[in-house]
């Protein structure tokens, strides 16, 4: 993401949303207790581009999303404590 953002390449991000793994132990926890839980479960997901298409826009700007000043293995939409987390995954 760095990169992309010091190198101005095209690209897309499709982030899974850290509440997605929330939503899964409540489902697990229904069945352990006998509930009935649905064949399947959405969650939102983010997607984040460098230039917006017809099809594609996205969620937010991709330098807000890279983080320059964090480490290379920094991933904001992994990390619930990031204010990108509280602001697009509440």
């Amino acid at each position: 993401m760095k990169r992309v953002q010091k190198w101005g390449f095209p690209a897309m991000v499709v982030g899974s949303s850290p509440m997605m793994g929330g939503a899964s132990v409540k489902i697990a926890m229904k069945i352990l207790q006998g509930i009935p839980v649905p064949f399947s479960s959405e969650q939102k997901g983010i997607v984040i581009t460098t230039h917006d298409t017809i099809d594609v826009k996205s969620e937010m700007p991709w330098k807000e999303f890279a983080k320059m000043d964090k480490p290379d293995e920094f991933y904001p939409d992994n990390n619930l404590e990031d204010e990108i987390g509280k602001k697009y995954m509440p």
